[in-house]
């Protein structure tokens, strides 16, 4: 009776080892099908390595990118730039509504 209880027992944990690298095989599957969501920030200030005078501030949702700038009343301050066919970048909307013709429009 002990030989058979030992043989029934070694089946079971062998079935459970295969059932276990099954779920984990079929686990690991899943997670690699579906892309992870990656972390992007609204804002970032971007600095160029050559001249602190290059310091932007990109907006990574619109695409609205500022320029750090010496104002003589503020100080120092971001500056909107002209970004072409960028809707959402107000120096090339009033620069789309003043050859468009637009007089009014929502912002």
């Amino acid at each position: 009776m002990g030989k058979k209880r030992n043989v029934i027992m070694a089946g079971l944990f062998v079935l459970f080892l295969i059932f276990f690298s099954v779920r984990l095989y079929s686990i690991s599957d899943k997670e690699l099908s579906e892309p992870k969501p990656v972390y992007t920030p609204r804002y970032s200030v971007v600095f160029s390595p050559h001249a602190r005078a290059d310091t932007f501030l990109v907006d990574g949702e619109y695409g609205r990118v500022w320029q750090l700038v010496e104002n003589e009343e503020l100080g120092l301050i971001f500056k909107e730039l002209y970004v072409e066919n960028n809707l959402y970048s107000k120096p090339y909307r009033e620069e789309y509504d003043r050859i468009h013709k637009i007089k009014h429009r929502i912002r």
